[in-house]
């Protein structure tokens, strides 16, 4: 029985996890001052508290999280990871995203590094880009740690693919080549686009 990709699949498969989430009562806890070291809130200021059955209180952090859970199926993402992660993010703080998301893809980095059985190292490698391209995704348009994340989000990507046999063809825009540093090495094609000739990794022994 194969499944489908179209999107309402995917969000009808969303739906379910997050109904499943709602129905075992599946939250992250709240972090509070006195767990976190931070300060605590002045008189009369109430914690955030994150409503049953979400990821977070902030809709933003909720929906990035839930539709990052998604990737699961496609071991682009692990439950147990994400789980683990959101535990440490404090709500509303975008650098405490990053600071949990990235970590958690430098730990999976390293799985990736040192794992030999092809389908393990190239999902590891997998998850590690989209846990990184989480942890970019609320920073602020200038701040100086996305080009890097950026460049290392599809580094792990590519990685990936060759590790897990999969056969893909790269192609650049004309503005993708006049961005990148150095001289764009596609040549131009007919269509006006910069393409290269596909990338074919070996077949992953099962």
């Amino acid at each position: 029985m194969s499944v489908s990709n179209s999107p309402v699949a995917r969000r009808t498969a969303l739906a379910v996890f997050a109904a499943g989430l709602a129905a075992t009562g599946l939250t992250p806890p709240v972090q509070t001052a006195e767990s976190s070291g931070a300060a605590p809130a002045p008189p009369g200021s109430a914690p955030a508290v994150t409503p049953r059955g979400l990821f977070f209180a902030n809709p933003t952090f909720h929906f990035e999280t839930l539709r990052n859970a998604g990737y699961v199926v496609s071991n682009c993402a692990d439950l147990g990871e994400i789980l683990e992660t959101v535990k440490v993010i404090s709500e509303d703080d975008a650098q405490s995203w990053y600071i949990a998301w990235q970590a958690t893809a430098d730990r999976v980095l390293a799985l990736a590094e040192r794992t030999q059985a092809p389908l393990s190292k190239g999902g590891a490698y997998m998850r590690a880009s989209t846990y990184l391209r989480m942890a970019e995704f609320l920073l602020p348009p200038d701040d100086p740690r996305r080009a890097a994340s950026f460049e290392k989000i599809g580094n792990y990507f590519f990685k990936g693919l060759d590790t897990l046999g999969v056969r893909y063809e790269r192609a650049w825009t004309r503005s993708a080549c006049a961005m990148n540093a150095s001289p764009c090495p596609m040549a131009q094609g007919a269509s006006g686009r910069c393409t290269s000739q596909g990338r074919k990794g070996p077949r992953p022994s099962r």
